[in-house]
């Protein structure tokens, strides 16, 4: 077991351990273990020493990493944070499925197709209660009649033990290939888990507000398959004359930088976007700054992009939106941050909702073989052959960036954007997403205008006590917003 030196891959050092590696081996559990943490601890204490955002506040931290560490556990003991040990980058980690990690970024997942808040079923808070916040279309959970509203009380005929909610809600509800599900209103529903694409477009449509046009748009998450069906939507509210639009992020926990900058060209006005205006500005360490000769990155408005290989252009998908209320939550982050971030110099925003997220930084995932390839020429034919094979599917997401607007403001840090508006989400409100009396869209519609009948307040249900602590244990939560600037 040594310590691992700080070797700085940088344009680049050659990176070598001190260890003796053996020349021919037998691939028993041992030594696949052996190898395995060393090549996987050899790549992220690299990727950490030079493209961590928070480098400079962290270099106590990385001396004495081993070479026999878990990785996994060794990056969230040394990422940053405050003086009482509150981690500050909740962000930057391991993961030894990268293969899983980017599918599920890219709204790929074997999956029920529902997302859910949960509540106590009672004031003795004994149990826990799974209300549905909405089904993705063509899931198995819309097949299953499943929707918005609905309070799963049971899983596999048994209620849910508060003192240990995540491990039954993620072992039977989330991770489970089958499950069947007992509901407040006395159905049993039984469904089987599929992968599929969950289409972040969920909802768009177009209010009448006095004679105004205000678009609605629901958006879940900010994938590159997502690009098409955003420039399709805008058209739509183009030809229909929307002038103002409700974004709805409310459950978006981020996504692709690439799709961010997509939505925000139809969005911002035409000028700006075709006279290439600074659309966002992102600041990195001393290292990175070094090495690509600038202290920032300045992305510009623009109407050409190139998503998988396809060129596309927004240029006639620009609607030039004078007003947007956005709709957030603690459940909006990353990317939903962002763009709200850079459209505020251009746009009139008012958000809606509860504070969000907070993720004012950009991170980039780095898979283990691939490091290898790309530092073949710094390194050893056999460190290099061991670390192809042995770091291979891992990966790590780190943070690199701190993201702000034209002017150099990030105003959703530290603690994300508060509401100009404060309302809170009600799933059990009786009302879908879309529906101008679900309480959320209603504070929207409001401000835009729309002319609501007095015989037409909402009917509200008396609501379960609210659990403490997040909202969800599943995987959106996470916030991920995906900087793809190659190294």
């Amino acid at each position: 077991m040594k310590t691992l030196g700080r070797y700085i891959i940088i344009a680049l050092a050659a990176l070598s351990l001190s260890s003796c590696f053996l020349g021919k081996h037998e691939d028993n559990a041992e030594e696949v273990k052996y190898y395995t943490l060393k090549y996987v601890n050899q790549y992220v204490y690299n990727v950490m020493n030079v493209y961590y955002l928070w480098i400079d506040e962290i270099k106590d931290n990385l001396k004495g990493w081993m070479d026999d560490d878990d990785p996994k556990a060794k990056v969230l003991e040394v990422r940053y944070k405050d003086a009482a040990g509150k981690d500050i980058d909740k962000w930057t980690q391991v993961t030894d499925d990268y293969e899983t990690f980017v599918r599920s970024i890219e709204g790929v997942s074997t999956t029920y197709g529902y997302e859910f808040t949960l509540f106590y079923t009672s004031a003795a808070r004994e149990y826990v209660s799974v209300a549905v916040t909405f089904v993705y279309a063509d899931s198995p959970a819309e097949k299953a009649g499943l929707k918005r509203g609905d309070v799963i009380l049971k899983a596999d005929g048994e209620p849910i033990p508060a003192d240990n909610y995540k491990d039954i809600i993620n072992g039977k509800l989330v991770k489970s290939s089958h499950c069947r599900v007992g509901l407040a209103d006395g159905r049993t529903v039984e469904m089987d888990a599929v992968e599929m694409y969950c289409n972040p477009v969920h909802i768009a449509k177009v209010f009448d507000c006095g004679g105004k046009k205000v678009g609605y748009l629901h958006f879940t998450a900010f994938t590159l398959e997502a690009c098409l069906d955003l420039i399709k939507v805008c058209n739509e509210f183009k030809a229909q004359g929307v002038s103002e639009l409700i974004l709805d992020m409310r459950y978006n926990g981020g996504g692709y930088v690439e799709t961010e900058e997509v939505l925000a060209s139809m969005l911002a006005p035409a000028a700006k976007v075709a006279s290439g205006d600074v659309f966002m500005t992102e600041v990195y360490n001393d290292i990175l700054t070094e090495a690509w000769g600038e202290s920032e990155t300045v992305t510009n408005f623009r109407n050409r992009f190139k998503i998988g290989g396809t060129t596309i252009d927004t240029s006639e998908s620009n609607i030039g939106i004078s007003k947007i209320y956005a709709i957030m939550t603690g459940g909006s982050a990353s990317a939903s941050e962002a763009i709200i971030c850079g459209l505020k110099p251009f746009v009139d925003i008012t958000i809606v909702g509860q504070q969000s997220y907070g993720k004012y930084c950009s991170g980039i995932i780095i898979e283990g073989s691939s490091w290898y390839e790309t530092y073949k020429n710094n390194l050893s034919v056999r460190e290099y052959k061991n670390g192809v094979k042995y770091a291979a599917n891992w990966g790590i997401y780190v943070m690199i960036g701190r993201y702000a607007d034209r002017d150099g403001n990030t105003g959703c840090m530290p603690n994300g954007f508060a509401p100009d508006v404060e309302v809170a989400d009600a799933p059990l409100d009786g009302y879908q997403l879309g529906d101008p009396n679900e309480t959320m869209l209603k504070a929207a519609l409001t401000l835009a205008g729309y002319p609501y009948e007095p015989e037409l307040k909402s009917v509200k249900k008396k609501p379960a006590t609210p659990i403490e602590g997040p909202a969800s244990p599943k995987r959106e939560s996470f916030g991920v917003f995906l900087h793809q600037k190659t190294i």
